[in-house]
């Protein structure tokens, strides 16, 4: 039987720099089902990405928990995957050796990693760049070993912070699609953070919409699309009403940011 709430946050507040100081989280609890693909939206300076770094265990919360298969792991590191925006490839390692960093760090032997991540690489049409270096390969395909690096980590949550947001519009929609794949093919667990609200919604089971600051959980949004998806599911009009709600729900928190500051 499948576990349910496999992450769980709950009443996570965070304030940088004292009681006077910034608050980036106020009272913030979301639960992530097992095998999920789970999206957080929201302004600018929400606080998504120090929500992240506490789930990861950098960053403790001040008050609030975090818990992954019903054991508390709040302020400890190595219980997840996780990625951020920027590929983080080392330049003076191949592309084999870069995939395979999280698993040197853990002590595994290249006789064990290396096939693990061949395998991989070969899945994802990167097998006759094992021996490049990352200054030969594209931004799509720099992410593409970024992600794989991830994977081989074998944690049972992903954390994808922005992973795709420099990379150009044509790549990006490629790129969402090659992730749904990997994502269906290896049955993680998946959160994700975007400001793109199309991206949201064509990756999800369900969108966080998340307030100004001090970011607290404002919506929960279902998407309910079939799947698995490819770019027709962008032309639905059910896509289309989710999007609405969504932006809707964002552009009205950005409005009360705005007259907050005005005042």
């Amino acid at each position: 039987m499948i576990a349910q709430h496999l992450l769980e946050v709950r009443s996570v507040c965070k304030t940088f720099g004292g009681r006077r100081g910034v608050e980036a989280l106020r009272d913030v609890t979301l639960r992530v089902d097992s095998g999920e693909f789970v999206s957080i939206v929201g302004p600018s300076g929400c606080g998504k990405s120090t929500l992240f770094n506490i789930i990861a265990g950098l960053i403790e919360p001040d008050t609030g928990h975090v818990s992954l298969g019903g054991a508390d792991i709040t302020g400890t590191t190595g219980h997840v995957g996780y990625m951020l925006q920027r590929d983080l490839l080392l330049p003076w390692r191949t592309v084999l050796d870069n995939v395979v960093v999280g698993l040197d760090v853990q002590g595994v032997p290249r006789s064990t990693s290396y096939p693990k991540a061949r395998d991989l690489l070969a899945r994802f049409g990167l097998a006759r760049f094992e021996k490049s270096y990352p200054s030969a390969l594209s931004g799509g395909m720099r992410q593409r070993c970024a992600l794989i690096r991830t994977i081989l980590y074998d944690a049972p949550v992903f954390l994808l912070d922005e992973p795709f947001s420099a990379l150009d519009a044509q790549t990006r929609l490629l790129m969402q699609e090659w992730l749904l794949d990997v994502w269906d093919s290896l049955g993680k667990t998946v959160v994700y953070i975007t400001h793109d609200v199309d991206e949201a919604v064509f990756l999800s089971d369900r969108v966080y919409a998340m307030s100004a600051r001090p970011g607290r959980l404002i919506a929960s949004v279902n998407v309910d699309l079939h799947r698995p998806r490819d770019y027709s599911a962008r032309l639905e009009p059910r896509f289309l009403e989710l999007k609405t709600q969504l932006v809707e729900i964002i552009r009205s928190e950005a409005e009360k940011s705005m007259a907050a500051e005005l005042i």
